[in-house]
Parts: structure tokens; C-alpha cells; sequence
């Protein structure tokens, strides 16, 4: 088992980064030929210029693993799956002995 992260210079325009984090997937791939490969489905909040760009981001790791021929799964994000904890506890602690307090 190993770990690691694919780091650009902030300096580099978005189609070199791709490219670099394209060959850099492409490469761990071959070195290590892992059975399938697990990617982040997509979350974002409100700021839509970020989410392209991890967008872009995320569809060349699908391309490499396609690529390589591994088949993906997906999971939710930790932010996503935090929100909806967060949204249950809440609820939960509004509800009293089977009443609704919520809003009182």
C-alpha cells in the first residue's frame, strides 16, 4: 500500500496541470497496477469556478483510470457526508420524547 499526491506549480496554466496530473495517474498506474480505483464523486457548495476546475480535474483521474483499464467506484465526499450528518444531528436533537421542536 501507498500514498502520495500529484502537486503542480500554482504558476502552470490549467492544460499543462491537466497534463501533468494525466501522466502522473497514467504512471502510478503502471508502476503499481491496482485492481480499480476509487475517485470522489463531485461536491461543491457555492462557488461554481472551483468546481469546474475540480471538475477538470477529476475527469482526466476518470480518464487515466480508464485509460488503465480499472474500473471506478465512487463515494461521497467527506464535506457531503459531513452536511448530512450535520442536517440529521440537528434534527435529531430537535425532536423531544416524540415531539417536534424545531423552530421553538
Amino acid at each position: 500500500m501507498d500514498y502520495g499526491a500529484v502537486l503542480t506549480e500554482a504558476s502552470m496554466d490549467m492544460p499543462r496541470r491537466l497534463k501533468t496530473l494525466y501522466g502522473s495517474l497514467a504512471q502510478l498506474i503502471r508502476k503499481y497496477e491496482p485492481d480499480e480505483a476509487s475517485i470522489e464523486e463531485l461536491f461543491f457548495n457555492n462557488n461554481a469556478k472551483t468546481a469546474i476546475l475540480v471538475g477538470e480535474a477529476r475527469g482526466v483521474a476518470v480518464l487515466a483510470c480508464a485509460d488503465g483499464g480499472l474500473p471506478i467506484g465512487e463515494y461521497a465526499s467527506a464535506d457531503k457526508a459531513g452536511a448530512g450528518r450535520l442536517r440529521q444531528s440537528r434534527q435529531e436533537a430537535s425532536t423531544v420524547h416524540g415531539q417536534d421542536h424545531a423552530g421553538t
